[in-house]
């Protein structure tokens, strides 16, 4: 399988705006390190999107992550409330457009070697995530249902054989 169709052997998936996770938690880049940890906890994500207000749209900037707070500040020993947000956050957002397809979103990752992407409209700015987690739900639930159909049939055929 190419990497160019990494997605294809699934056949068609639900449109992004059924995956797309639309409660987003935002933070702009001046708050402290210990707010946006306190965010994490307390809206149960693992990352925080770093928006800026453009012409009245909230526009991604950057992405925190649980990873990149352990990784950029508590592995190298540096003391938090040393550090503000913006020192930390990823600056390189990938991001996608909510027209794209599935299967770009994926595309997109792959090639960013990410596993969440904020979704933005550009009439609107930032409209919501998506993560490798809600992708692979998706694709269980897809392979679940086909599941049922193979037992499904061979359930109908067991009845007209008798």
């Amino acid at each position: 399988m190419s990497e160019r169709n990494l997605t294809g052997w699934m056949g068609k998936m639900k449109s992004l705006n059924d995956i797309c996770n639309r409660d987003v938690v935002c933070v702009k880049k001046i708050e402290s390190l210990s707010h946006a940890a306190q965010l994490m906890r307390e809206h149960h994500v693992g990352e925080l999107i770093v928006t800026e207000r453009v012409d009245d749209k909230a526009v991604p900037i950057g992405i925190l992550t649980d990873r990149d707070i352990v990784i950029e500040v508590l592995a190298k020993d540096i003391e938090p409330i040393s550090v503000s947000l913006e020192d930390v956050m990823s600056r390189f957002l990938e991001t996608a457009d909510e027209s794209d397809t599935v299967d770009e979103v994926i595309d997109k990752m792959f090639r960013a070697g990410v596993r969440r992407i904020p979704i933005v409209n550009p009439k609107v700015g930032l409209v919501g995530i998506v993560r490798i987690e809600d992708l692979i739900q998706s694709m269980a639930n897809q392979l679940t249902n086909m599941a049922r159909i193979l037992y499904k049939e061979q359930l109908q055929e067991k009845k007209f054989r008798d």
